[in-house]
């Protein structure tokens, strides 16, 4: 409870982006069969099936019969907040990294499979978001944002390196984050409450049943183990995970951006910071002994809310000779260093 409760001071302390009230209204209109034939035509073809073994070809073959059930179903959704308990089966397949050691949890990989019918409601309100998306995340993220591509922050950071190089007193870095599986790692209180500051209401009604009973079962040697239910992360395979998982991160990206204590830099007129592609981060800062404390403060703190855990802090230092083994020793961070 008191988490649930922190987790709302650290959303009201900041003033996110929002959608004006037309814009409100036309993404929380009723979803109509128009929307529900787009999803059902565009399904991808030659994909794993989920437990079911329907494929997308089926749902295309029927998709006259089809529409209704599902517009019926986003009604009775809206009314009672719940999902087809098919809609919640998810196996997993752990699949071993080549190389590790497969006596530990995280040299495997998760393969999850959802049933195909399960993918289309929330595909729905992932095609109503992405129409407004562009005003919910900041332009810094280029992952899952459409019209964005990723070689836009690549030429930010070539100019950031162009513009540091020509300085004559050097003492700046450009630091690499990677946040430790952050799909697995976010907690669905937080997100669902993040989605709802958004304007998100009646399609909240279709993120909170799915994220309400999930269920998973681990495949084993070809045997199915007892089912348990995820307590944190987004759905593998769902098509609404990425733009929740930014939703998200803009809370973190946020808390960097409006710290007047962790300093960006300044290139003639423009002020340059952060570059994020998903969920990897790049700090464009000045001053880093004091800014990489600061940083790992905020770290630590979007940890106890959003539940978002940070790898060592991977950095490409572009400081003077003489200081680079002061700031290795001073800074107290996790930081490995590369020339």
């Amino acid at each position: 409870m008191d988490n649930l409760e922190e987790m709302h001071r650290s959303l009201e302390k900041f003033n996110l982006p929002r959608l004006n009230q037309e814009e409100i209204e036309i993404m929380n209109k009723p979803i109509t069969n128009t929307e529900i034939q787009t999803v059902i035509k565009n399904l991808p073809k030659n994909k794993s099936t989920g437990p079911d073994d329907f494929t997308g070809d089926i749902c295309k073959t029927f998709r006259e019969e089809l529409m209704p059930i599902f517009l019926k179903l986003f009604q009775k959704t809206a009314e009672d907040g719940t999902l087809p308990n098919s809609f919640y089966e998810a196996p997993i397949t752990l699949i071993p990294k080549p190389g590790k050691d497969n006596t530990k949890k995280e040299n495997y990989r998760q393969i999850l499979l959802m049933n195909i019918d399960a993918k289309i409601p929330p595909k729905i309100i992932a095609n109503i978001i992405r129409q407004h998306v562009k005003k919910l995340i900041h332009h810094d993220q280029v992952r899952f944002i459409p019209g964005m591509q990723g070689f836009f922050n690549i030429h930010k950071s070539i100019n950031a390196i162009h513009h540091i190089n020509k300085l004559k007193y050097i003492n700046h870095m450009i630091i690499s984050i990677d946040a430790e599986k952050d799909f697995d790692k976010i907690q669905h209180p937080f997100m669902i409450k993040n989605a709802s500051k958004n304007g998100h209401r009646r399609n909240l009604d279709v993120v909170k049943a799915i994220y309400d009973k999930p269920k998973a079962n681990i495949i084993s040697n070809g045997e199915k183990l007892k089912a348990f239910p995820p307590r944190s992360g987004t759905r593998q395979g769902c098509p609404l995970s990425p733009l929740l998982l930014n939703i998200v991160l803009e809370v973190l990206a946020m808390t960097i951006r409006e710290e007047k204590e962790i300093k960006r830099i300044q290139i003639r007129n423009e002020e340059v910071k952060l570059s994020l592609f998903a969920d990897d981060m790049i700090l464009y800062i000045e001053n880093p002994k004091e800014t990489i404390r600061k940083l790992l403060v905020n770290s630590a703190k979007s940890q106890n809310t959003r539940s978002i855990h940070r790898n060592h802090l991977y950095s490409y230092t572009l400081t003077m000779k003489n200081q680079k083994e002061n700031l290795r020793n001073q800074s107290h961070s996790p930081l490995q260093q590369k020339e």
